[in-house]
């Protein structure tokens, strides 16, 4: 019996100082507080994956769905597709996604 009591106590007292323990991989600068913490009203910009169809025809393969022109994704408007990229409108601000980001492709 005598064992069983120093045990739980002994658990009891780890448990207390496990947790004032800090975590090792947390940043170094890292803040837990939320006070003046907003929340951001911005989208995230969709991602261009293919463009199918013929000239008159195209249409876009954005985060795994199928688009045309006027179609929304993610709160953005598609204004345009041309051969090897969409433009979008976002609250007023246009963006541009391709499918080869930087320029660069495959074949020349």
């Amino acid at each position: 019996m005598v064992k069983f009591t120093f045990l739980f106590f002994l658990f009891i007292g780890m448990g207390a100082q496990a947790s004032g323990l800090s975590d090792p991989t947390k940043p170094i600068n890292y803040k837990t507080s939320t006070k003046g913490v907003t929340q951001s009203s911005s989208a995230t910009l969709p991602r261009l994956q293919s463009i199918l169809g013929s000239s008159g025809n195209l249409k876009a393969i954005i985060n795994n769905e199928l688009y045309r022109v006027g179609k929304q994704v993610n709160g953005y408007r598609i204004t345009n597709i041309t051969s090897d990229a969409v433009s979008l409108t976002y609250q007023g601000k246009s963006y541009r996604l391709t499918l080869y980001p930087d320029n660069k492709k495959f074949i020349e």
